[in-house]
């Protein structure tokens, strides 16, 4: 267990023993959800190690007088840290048939990526010497990426808080304000925190906890003061994957943050490769992406006799299917 979490979530309950006062229910949960975010780091550190995933899925955009306009879309993930190899990606599949996104990918201190249109197709950019790699990635919306954990408890739009792996802990340690704690039915946890990123813009969450899944967080739901319109929702489904517990589908919706009227949901199929699971091709391809695809066996486009043949981009048949086993308890 992290001793940072420790510290922090069993410091309210050493000050009150110290001067002979019994911790009372509430500061017993606060206890423990300090202690489940210590489990998260520690999931999270261990699956750095090494692994891959890709979230297929369907993003559906809503604004009222205008039919939903419903596209493929697909947030990617690897890591080797023994190779020093990170890859993120995220698209969209337009109507024209084009992946309409961005990859980026760093082997050691080298810095690659690519975006626009056809990005399977499309050479790699490789970073210039002497430019840093953060103002060199912002092109690639290497943000705009998934980072397992770190996202599950920040939320549907954490990708606007963190550039990198540890966001719990440059977030959420440093910036939250827990404000209440509960017990729910079943033994679920409660958070009500606070995020204040100035002082007229504040996030309030709520996340819940299930011992179901080993205390992991199933549904995160953020509200912000005088923005009804913006918001953001997540449900996250657990299940075993070998001897990993690891989401198998993610719901999301969000509000416009410039407060216009549209908002966006999105259905994910979780796959995961962990481990020795994932295959040496994937990090010594010239094409990292379609090498992950490849291995999950999901259609990409590809450059045959210098044409750019594009897939039909379906949407998995169980995406929108629940089990008894699986479903998220309302």
């Amino acid at each position: 267990m992290r001793l940072i979490c420790l510290f922090v979530g069993l410091l309210p309950i050493a000050m009150r023993h110290s001067v002979g006062q019994a911790p009372n229910s509430a500061e017993i949960r606060e206890a423990k959800l300090f202690e489940t975010i210590g489990e998260i780091i520690d999931r999270r550190d261990e699956m750095l190690k090494r692994f891959a995933v890709v979230l297929q899925g369907e993003s559906t955009s809503i604004r009222p007088g205008s039919p939903p306009r419903v596209m493929p879309h697909f947030f990617c993930r690897v890591t080797d840290s023994t190779r020093q190899f990170d890859l993120y990606a995220n698209f969209v599949v337009h109507p024209d048939g084009l992946e309409h996104g961005a990859e980026t990918v760093r082997i050691d201190k080298v810095w690659k990526g690519r975006h626009a249109g056809s990005l399977f197709v499309r050479p790699y950019d490789v970073k210039p010497k002497g430019k840093g790699p953060s103002s060199w990635s912002e092109q690639y919306s290497m943000s705009d990426g998934f980072e397992p954990y770190d996202d599950f408890l920040l939320g549907a739009n954490a990708m606007q808080l963190r550039d990198a792996p540890g966001a719990i802990e440059k977030v959420y340690l440093k910036q939250v304000s827990v404000k209440k704690t509960e017990e729910s039915t079943g033994g679920r946890l409660l958070a009500h925190w606070d995020f204040v990123f100035s002082p007229t813009y504040t996030l309030h969450q709520t996340v819940q906890f299930d011992p179901a899944y080993e205390m992991m967080p199933v549904r995160s739901s953020v509200r912000v003061d005088g923005k009804p319109n913006d918001f953001q929702e997540m449900r996250i489904h657990w299940s075993k994957h070998g001897k990993h517990l690891l989401p198998h589908k993610i719901e999301t919706a969000s509000g416009d943050i410039d407060d216009n009227v549209t908002s966006t949901e999105g259905t994910f199929k979780c796959h995961w490769a962990m481990g020795d699971e994932v295959p040496d091709a994937i990090y010594e391809s010239e094409d990292h992406l379609a090498a992950l695809f490849d291995h999950f066996k999901l259609p990409h486009a590809a450059l045959v006799n210098r044409d750019v043949i594009h897939p039909e981009y379906d949407a998995p048949l169980d995406l929108y299917k629940d089990t008894k086993e699986t479903k998220i308890r309302d």
